[in-house]
């Protein structure tokens, strides 16, 4: 059970530092995160691999927060997990922009965790 929560809380961080804008705007740091096969199914329907993803955020000026809430994450293979979460997002005025359901999975190789698949969902406020 110890080991599930330092999982859960490992993974956990890196969903927030996925959110940071010093991480989205940095390609070495999303180089080391993300997986090579990794994919994402975007809220807005765009389908991103592990290099558009990347050009995607390095070339944003986006300047949102994020507040994770109802964080699960569940062991489905050795070593692999899966994280699911609500997500809400706020302009710089704190004003809620949209909440979106995210679930991503995790594989830990070598000591190292990497994002190998996630996908956003838009819900209403």
């Amino acid at each position: 059970m110890n080991h599930q929560k330092s999982t859960k809380s490992i993974i956990q961080n890196l969903e927030e530092l996925l959110l940071s804008s010093e991480t989205r705007n940095n390609k070495e740091k999303l180089d080391l995160i993300l997986a090579v096969d990794f994919t994402e199914f975007g809220a807005s329907g765009t389908v991103f691999t592990k290099s558009s993803i990347i050009e995607s955020l390095v070339d944003s000026n986006e300047s949102w927060s994020y507040k994770i809430d109802e964080f699960i994450c569940k062991s489905i293979a050795k070593n692999v997990f899966l994280a699911t979460y609500k997500l809400s997002i706020f302009s710089k005025d704190n004003t809620l922009l949209r909440n979106s359901l995210r679930s991503s999975i995790w594989r830990n190789k070598s000591q190292s965790w990497q994002i190998i698949f996630h996908q956003g969902t838009k819900v209403e406020h």
